[in-house]
């Protein structure tokens, strides 16, 4: 239903790969999908070397305004073995006609 609607917020994504450098780690790609329910999931798939403390991938959702609409993040351990494929859920039947971009960036 929001197949058109999930490319353009793919297309309006921002990969903030300064914040991957710094914790040798890497998207190696990501898509958007939107769920039959009109909910909005980011599936992720990260490469990298070791990780010394335990990291958090996040998404932010922005609304036309620029405001921040919805944050998700899924933490990566130590235990990382150099790839990972991710899924951040947001959860909200009208989140693609709210939100017109992203951002994917790390934090510790």
């Amino acid at each position: 239903m929001y197949e058109i609607e999930a490319k353009r917020l793919k297309q309006n994504t921002e990969i903030m790969e300064n914040t991957f450098k710094a914790n040798d780690l890497k998207i190696m790609g990501f898509s958007v999908k939107a769920e039959e329910d009109g909910n909005c999931s980011f599936l992720i798939e990260i490469s990298g070397g070791k990780i010394e403390e335990c990291v958090s991938v996040k998404v932010n959702l922005y609304d036309s305004a620029g405001d921040v609409f919805d944050i998700k993040d899924v933490l990566v351990t130590e235990s990382f073995g150099g790839y990972d494929a991710l899924k951040l859920e947001f959860y909200d039947e009208k989140v693609f006609e709210k939100v017109v971009s992203a951002r994917i960036y790390v934090v510790v």
